[in-house]
């Protein structure tokens, strides 16, 4: 028993590298667009520091689920934990912009193993309620992963742009850990006809993908919303994005006591209430305390859309088919979150981000009522 509450902890440490992982040098980009000043086009290249990660877990992801069962578990976790060290810390150490970018492709692809193996690794050790319970604590765990890791990035910032990038030691500190506590799982004999359940996995991808991108619109467009209405930047935006995380933290921990009274398709109905409400609330704030309000309440719903998608896809995979089917979906997170700016970006430049804010709401609200009724036919 207490071997595996030394596994599950490793565990839970481990996602907190994931999520949240390329946004910890945030705070960096302004002093390092100073830095850099005389290389053409800076600011774009500055930016880039954040979303190449994305882009490299979209592509990788879904090769390292197709080669989780040959090369193993435990294997790719040491090899992904050891890239992430080198690639994350190598910025604090590189003389260019262009090295530094090279860096953060190696880290996207470190990433794209963690994330991936770590998922496959919950399905293997755990089974129906246990699972449900396990995978609200993880959700909860990357999400404080996030926040600490993004403020201690922001005081860290302050004496110097490079040394936000020493945060990526942590798994350095976490290996031990999996050395000596992560097992490999047993081989599985594959019992199943999974055609009939990847008709299953593709609507699940589908509101995966749709969800991350709407609840993303919380860090990327947040501060400039805040700013355009309220004229704050600074300390309270952090605060802001914190206050979702936090709140999204709070209901997947949740989240085993509601699956056992209602469906994973009904379910879904309150990660899309609480955007949708959340979303209209921020639209039409007049002061800070409705607008972190209305953060709360999405925060409430992104929480309970994240850990309810990774229980609904793990429910239809099975052990030979699993790590696929997790670096795919871990494929379309890194997708929802890279693209989410520029899928917004029309609706800002015909209305603009208040407004947009709360046409999505509306239509993230009414998808709520849907999920109701269909779960009805289940």
């Amino acid at each position: 028993m207490q071997q595996k509450s030394y596994l599950k902890i490793t565990l839970l440490l481990v996602s907190t590298l994931t999520v949240m992982a390329a946004a910890t040098v945030a705070a960096s980009l302004p002093p390092m667009t100073i830095a850099f000043k005389d290389v053409p086009n800076i600011e774009l290249l500055a930016k880039l520091v954040l979303t190449l990660p994305s882009l490299f877990i979209a592509i990788l992801a879904p090769i390292v689920g197709i080669n989780i069962n040959r090369f193993g578990r435990k294997r790719l976790l040491v090899i992904g934990m050891i890239l992430y060290g080198v690639g994350g810390t190598s910025g604090f150490f590189l003389d260019t912009i262009y090295m530094i970018l090279l860096s953060r492709a190696v880290l996207g692809v470190s990433v794209a193993i963690i994330l991936s193996v770590v998922s496959t690794l919950v399905g293997d050790y755990f089974e129906a309620q246990e699972r449900h319970s396990y995978t609200g604590l993880q959700v909860a765990f990357m999400n404080i992963g996030g926040i600490v890791f993004i403020v201690l990035g922001g005081i860290l910032a302050e004496h110097s742009w490079r040394d936000p990038f020493l945060i990526y030691l942590t798994p350095f500190f976490m290996l031990p850990l999996v050395l000596k506590y992560i097992y490999e799982p047993q081989p599985h004999q594959e019992i199943s006809d999974m055609r009939f359940s990847l008709k299953k996995i593709y609507p699940i991808l589908l509101y995966n993908f749709i969800g991350i991108s709407v609840f993303y619109m919380i860090p990327t467009q947040i501060p400039f919303l805040l700013y355009y209405n309220f004229g704050i930047e600074g300390t309270i935006t952090g605060l802001a994005v914190a206050t979702s995380m936090l709140f999204s933290t709070i209901i997947s921990m949740q989240y085993k006591h509601i699956k056992k009274k209602i469906s994973y398709h009904k379910i879904y109905s309150i990660p899309t209430l609480g955007l949708g409400i959340g979303f209209l609330t921020l639209s039409f704030a007049s002061n800070l305390t409705i607008f972190f309000l209305g953060l709360a309440i999405s925060g409430i719903g992104a929480g309970m859309l994240f850990v309810n998608n990774i229980n609904h896809l793990l429910h239809f995979t099975t052990p030979k088919t699993r790590g696929k089917i997790v670096g795919i979906n871990s494929s379309v997170m890194a997708i929802s979150m890279f693209f989410s700016p520029i899928f917004v970006a029309p609706l800002i430049e015909i209305f603009n981000l208040k407004e947009t804010f709360g046409i999505i709401g509306v239509i993230i609200l009414f998808s709520s009522l849907w999920f109701l009724r269909s779960a009805q036919k289940e």
